[in-house]
């Protein structure tokens, strides 16, 4: 064996992984999907006291609100799998 040759392939393939582009991609979507997804926690925060006052005051939540809320909590399900890798589509406004 030359001093040449790597006798760790475990450290080759961290190298490979390392200087992949794909993978620092990755991380920017990830940090703006993080990001977004404080926006879209702040939104359902708000929605959930409207919805609450409204109840309070009528005995039952806007109905206008309730598809929003649906897309809104079906969003938040689609940033989370995307930055915990339980998916690869990114999420709106990159959605393939």
């Amino acid at each position: 064996m030359s001093e040449y040759e790597n006798p760790n392939p475990l450290e080759d393939q961290i190298k490979s992984q390392v200087k992949d582009t794909s993978t620092w991609v990755r991380l920017f979507f990830i940090i703006l999907f993080m990001t977004i997804f404080y926006v879209v926690y702040f939104i359902t925060g708000i929605v959930a006291i409207i919805q609450f006052v409204t109840r309070i005051l009528t005995g039952k939540p806007l109905a206008s609100l309730l598809d929003f809320n649906l897309k809104l909590s079906e969003y938040a399900r689609d940033l989370v799998a995307y930055t915990t890798y339980a998916s690869d589509q990114k999420p709106f406004p990159f959605k393939e």
